[in-house]
């Protein structure tokens, strides 16, 4: 069975240009512009979810412990994109077992290594 990823970025270029490479390497993919439709479209199924760090109304962050609350995705990992370097006291707050981040820009090829290793340590 595939494995599913959820994305959530409020750009729509960024939304379809992950899509079409995720889904290129087997992922089934499905994406919301903010944690409503976040929360809408995710399902038992997803395997790990990919958030901009800053989104319009909520941060990612904000919209991850959200989800985590309603137990929807209580061990579901994410992996934050973010355009600066965190805080590592913002990281610290955060569950080290169900995160990773990357600095935007980011390459492709190391975006899919990220989920690889993330969906491998995760299984």
């Amino acid at each position: 069975m595939k494995k599913c990823i959820l994305l959530v970025d409020e750009d729509q270029d960024v939304l379809d240009l992950l899509k079409f490479n995720l889904e290129a390497e087997g992922y089934e993919v499905v994406t919301a512009k903010d944690g409503r439709q976040a929360l809408a479209v995710l399902h038992n199924r997803t395997d790990l979810i990919i958030l901009e760090e800053k989104l319009p109304e909520q941060s990612g962050g904000e919209v991850f412990q959200w989800l985590r609350s309603q137990n929807v995705a209580k061990d579901i990992p994410a992996l934050f994109l973010t355009t600066a370097p965190l805080n590592p006291d913002i990281v610290a707050q955060r569950s080290p077992a169900t995160l990773a981040y990357l600095v935007k820009p980011v390459s492709m090829r190391a975006l899919l290594e990220r989920v690889k290793t993330i969906l491998a340590e995760a299984s």
